[in-house]
């Protein structure tokens, strides 16, 4: 996969959300993690807590 992330995809693993902690089984969208993971760099929330606010984003 081009341009990944793996840094963010190891801070996602060490928050405990469900279906997000095995990262090798999670079918998200690699463009969804890096979306999410620019958010975070830019808040002060948790990785896990930007995940789920844009997921919540993207569904309104």
């Amino acid at each position: 996969i081009k341009n990944f992330d793996v840094s963010l995809v190891n801070k996602i693993s060490m928050n405990s959300i469900p279906g997000v902690n095995k990262v090798k089984n999670v079918s998200m969208d690699t463009s969804k993690i890096r979306k999410a993971g620019f958010l975070c760099e830019s808040t002060e929330q948790s990785v896990s807590e930007c995940i789920l606010n844009y997921e919540n984003s993207i569904k309104i």
